[in-house]
């Protein structure tokens, strides 16, 4: 009777545990994945072996020092995510504006809509008008979700 009353229990405590860890822990992430969903309504076709030319480069590298250590909350462990990456195509029209920003190669939906906000925030603070971009253009890059790490002695 004692183990059918602990079976019981342990079932209970398992379904508990997996509904609690299925509900959403922040509303803003509803709330960017929202905006995500409208804002990539308009789909441009995905480039093939894309090659950056040196200023794109150099605005490739920007956005990826300004993104990558906003993703995730300083003090979390980040081992599993080590090399992972998530692939954006945006596209700039003729007056440097953001035209289509769209997730090429995912990692999660909750770490995309962070990296499409804080690219939406580095245009904002940084506008890509301003960067020597041709206009109209498309570029992608490759935002990796974990800094390089560094390992002290």
């Amino acid at each position: 009777m004692k183990n059918l009353i602990l079976a019981v229990a342990s079932i209970f405590a398992l379904s508990f545990a997996t509904a609690v860890n299925a509900q959403p822990s922040n509303i803003e992430e509803l709330t960017t994945e929202e905006t995500t969903a409208s804002s990539s309504s308009e789909e441009v076709a995905v480039l093939q072996n894309f090659k950056a030319n040196r200023t794109e480069r150099r605005v490739i590298k920007k956005m990826k020092k300004y993104v990558t250590p906003k993703i995730i909350a300083k003090g979390k462990r980040t081992t599993a995510l080590q090399g992972k990456k998530v692939t954006i195509q945006l596209s700039l029209d003729k007056n440097g504006a953001i035209t289509n920003l769209q997730i090429v190669k995912g990692f999660e939906d909750s770490l995309d809509a962070k990296v499409l906000k804080y690219i939406r925030e580095y245009d904002a603070k940084n506008p890509l008008a301003n960067s020597n971009l041709e206009k109209p253009t498309t570029i992608q890059l490759e935002i990796p979700l974990v800094g390089k790490v560094q390992y002290m002695n």
